[in-house]
This record gives C-alpha cells, structure tokens and sequence, in this order.
C-alpha cells in the first residue's frame, strides 16, 4: 500500500519555480528555505474512488545565485522527506523500494538568464499527488543544495492534516 501511493507521487510530483535576483550583496553561503504555504484538494473520480493532492509552496534567498540544475546534469537539489504521526511519534516515511524515496526528491532547475553572483530570490512549488498512507497526520522536512554544494538548514512544514475520503 505505501509502496504504491509512492510510486502515485512519483508520477504526479513536478516543481515549478519563480524567481528573482537581486544586485544586493550579502555573505552567507548557505541558501535559505522557508515555508510559505500549501494547498490540499480530494478529487472524485467516481462514486467510491478519491484521491488527493498536495502543493507545498516554499521561498529561497541564495547569496550567490546558484541554485538550479541544468537539463543535461543529474541529480536532486531540493530534498523532501515525509514524516507521519503514528502512535504520538513522528515517523519518517520509509518506502519499501528505496527508488521510491526519489518521488520527493526533486530538480529546481536552472536559468541561464541569472547571473551568478547576484543574490537570487525565488518559489518553489512540490507538487504530490497521494501523500495519505498509515495517518491522517503528516508533515515534511525540506532542504535546497546550491550548485556549489552548500546545503540550506532544514526546515519542517507546518503539520498537515489530511481529510478522509
């Protein structure tokens, strides 16, 4: 059951991104991360068949302006992990195939319109479709990796509680 509403999240997850870039200048390495705000929604496909979705929408503030992976690089630069509350503890979600966890782990990608160098400001918008498996109650950790490998601290969203259906 976990494993298939993974794998749902892998195919239904994309980021989309906005940005912004500055001429400020500011000497911190590390880019930051903050939440902003999310969006639930339950569609009925039929009688007695739902899913659901959910848009968690964060900000970042990078110095340097290095955020971004290009189309021919590999890898993940925003990292997600999702933590549910079973029995009065916080447990992170573990798929039983460990190619799962990459349906939240995702590309920011890059610009070519940005220079480097100038502080660069923008939205992240992660997008995942069944997030619901042995709770009602779920929550993410996040991180953003720039290209120069500086990791943001990790922020943990506000608790989401999700409707039955």
């Amino acid at each position: 059951m976990i494993r298939s509403k993974l794998a749902a999240s892998l195919l239904s997850m994309s980021v989309l991104f906005s940005i912004s870039c500055d001429t400020e200048s500011c000497d911190r390495e590390a880019p930051i991360l903050r939440f902003e705000n999310y969006e639930y929604n339950i569609f009925q496909l039929s009688e007695s068949v739902f899913i659901d979705s959910l848009i968690v929408k964060v900000a970042f503030d990078d110095c340097q302006g290095d955020i971004g992976i290009k189309d021919n690089e590999t890898g993940f630069n925003l990292h997600t992990f999702q933590y549910e509350f079973v029995d009065s503890t916080w447990v992170r979600v573990e798929p039983v195939n460990p190619a799962d966890t990459l349906a939240f782990f995702a590309k920011v990608p890059f610009s070519d319109k940005i220079n480097e160098g100038n502080r660069l400001e923008g939205t992240v918008e992660q997008r995942f479709g069944s997030v619901k498996q042995r709770s009602d109650t779920i929550r993410f950790e996040m991180m953003l990796i720039d290209r120069a490998g500086n990791r943001s601290e990790r922020i943990t969203t506000p608790t989401f509680i999700l409707q039955d259906y």
